[in-house]
């Protein structure tokens, strides 16, 4: 009997103060508190209950789906379809059949409506010409102004505060160019051992152009001896100890290695008791968790809007400066990297030799931005204007908990055996490879990804998956990173992927595919992320950097 499809007993749990009446729509305890956390198994576990279905069947994943109230997004994006993907087996596929896409953490879908935006744009261009700068649909010298303030719902700021322009990078070049101000006592740059590379090569980058040796300038944190993730103690610790000599912390939002969401405001109050400018790497959290860079009182923040924020491959970025650094005066202790879209808007096409500055973070804007890639990202923030980071939170509580649960009741590394049926005996029961998931079980301390190591190589089951049409991906060393986005991707999507994963490690068990220890933190190779004996605060030049292409 096919082990997705068997028939499962629901054990009776201690409930929770759900009614039935509560158990249609997304009634779910799922507010972000550190402090008391309610794990998403109990909620469908109570609503298999209730609805006398097991969590493990088709049927609850599609009662699941009946009852979301975002469904009707899904819709509203262009879902690839298997035929049209490299590496399918076509004998493998059924032709029309949709991908099981579940990689919005490295790249979101395309909104049906971006064709629309972007092709206003080129029409009112073409219609136009140098009036189209200011008139028309995003006229090219106002575009950026319009996602200003839905952008900044998203990342809790104020409207003055965000600021759309260039990639992450290019915007982290400018902001560490404006707030790493170094001197003979501070001028260290604290950061993660393993930071998205990009990152890396930005602070080396600020450390040498100041004439600091890295290997002495760098501050690096790291997880445990034998851990994935970082522990927020082990950060502040270090802070305590040497935050007088650090100029600026550079804090991941998301890990996007481990899918791991850091307690950015209690960091970054311990920082700057210490006197430490805080930055942010929001790539992995923005549109995916619920931020408040305002609030938390970040120093500033850069992102991209190609990952959950659906824009398209290498659309335009975003930053965050907190409105206490740009008030009139604020930025006199900074000096800056200017240029004629950072000027006042009024004053701007005087073309006069003093700087203008623009009011809040756009006054770091340098030139115009392009209006094709204002148009791509406006047709996604308009989907996200349709609904709210609490809804979608409350969906991703459930549905990533959901893959979670799968994970874990069919595949778990450390289960007996893979499947029981409450019939075979346990000689009769098969063992298939198993997984461990290395992201928090919290949902508190997560978004949408899930990151997972397989007790079999690595790449044999992505390129296995990849040929039945399963869109995830792969960071090295050894892990598989897996996102559905609530947006768009669906339980029954989840539960697809499950089965699938199931028959991939079928085949692996027919063809006697070598299991691997996943114990061991260094899996696949001997450059594991976290290979390293404890946190540090100190820094050797031989970080081995993330294996990726075009995005994190």
């Amino acid at each position: 009997m096919d082990p997705i499809n068997r028939p499962t007993r629901v054990i009776n749990n201690q409930r929770q103060s759900m009614t039935k009446s509560e158990s249609s729509g997304y009634h779910v305890p799922v507010k972000r508190s550190r402090s008391v956390v309610t794990f998403p198994s109990a909620v469908l576990r109570e609503k298999a209950i209730i609805w006398g279905i097991p969590v493990e069947s088709f049927e609850f994943a599609q009662r699941m789906d009946n009852e979301d109230p975002l469904s009707q997004f899904r819709k509203l994006f262009c879902f690839p379809k298997k035929r049209d993907l490299p590496y399918v087996d076509p004998d493998r596929i059924e032709e029309n059949a949709e991908a099981i896409y579940l990689c919005g953490q490295s790249l979101g879908l395309k909104p049906k409506s971006a064709d629309k935006y972007c092709r206003e744009v080129l029409d009112n261009w073409g219609r136009k010409g140098v009036h189209s700068h200011f008139d028309g649909s995003l006229p090219a010298a106002l575009c950026d102004i319009p996602p200003k303030l839905p952008m900044s719902k998203l990342v809790g700021a104020l409207p003055g505060e965000v600021a759309v322009m260039n990639g992450l990078t290019v915007n982290l070049h400018l902001l560490l160019a404006t707030f790493y101000r170094p001197t003979a006592q501070r001028y260290k740059i604290m950061i993660e051992e393993h930071a998205f590379s990009s990152d890396m090569y930005a602070v080396k980058s600020h450390l040498t152009l100041h004439g600091y040796p890295v290997e002495e300038s760098l501050l690096l944190f790291k997880p445990r001896m034998g851990e994935h993730l970082l522990r927020e103690e082990d950060i502040i610790s270090i802070i305590k100890e040497s935050g007088n000599s650090v100029a600026v912390l550079l804090l991941p939002g998301i890990n996007y290695y481990t899918g791991q969401f850091m307690n950015i405001k209690k960091i970054t109050q311990a920082a700057h008791e210490k006197g430490i400018i805080v930055g942010v790497d929001a790539a992995h959290a923005a549109g995916n968790v619920p931020l408040h860079f305002h609030d938390w009182n970040v120093d500033f923040a850069v992102w991209c809007t190609y990952k959950y924020l659906n824009s398209g491959p290498g659309c335009i970025g975003a930053i965050f400066v907190h409105q206490r650094l740009t008030e009139k005066g604020g930025t006199s202790q900074f000096p800056m990297l200017k240029g004629w879209w950072g000027n006042n808007m009024k004053t701007k096409f005087l073309m006069k030799d003093e700087f203008d500055a623009s009011a809040g973070s756009d006054m770091f804007r340098i030139s115009n931005p392009p209006p094709l890639l204002a148009a791509s990202l406006m047709s996604s923030l308009d989907i996200f204007s349709q609904t709210s980071m609490d809804d979608i939170q409350k969906k991703q509580f459930l549905l990533t908990g959901y893959l979670e649960y799968m994970l874990k009741h069919y595949f778990q590394m450390d289960s007996y055996v893979n499947y029981d049926d409450g019939e075979n005996d346990v000689e009769e029961i098969r063992g298939l490879p198993t997984v461990k998931i290395i992201t928090p079980s919290d949902p508190n301390q997560r978004g949408s990804q899930l990151s997972i190591m397989f007790s079999v190589p690595l790449t044999a089951v992505q390129e296995e998956l990849q040929k039945l049409g399963v869109v995830c991906d792969i960071r090295m060393p050894n892990v598989m990173r897996v996102s559905p986005v609530p947006l768009y991707n669906s339980f029954v999507d989840v539960y697809t992927f499950i089965n699938t994963l199931k028959k991939v490690f079928d085949e692996f068990e027919t063809n006697g595919e070598q299991k691997l220890d996943l114990n061991c933190p260094s899996t696949d190779t001997d450059n594991s992320p976290n290979r390293g004996s404890s946190i540090s605060s100190a820094s050797s030049d031989s970080e081995t950097e993330s294996n990726e292409a075009n995005s994190n």
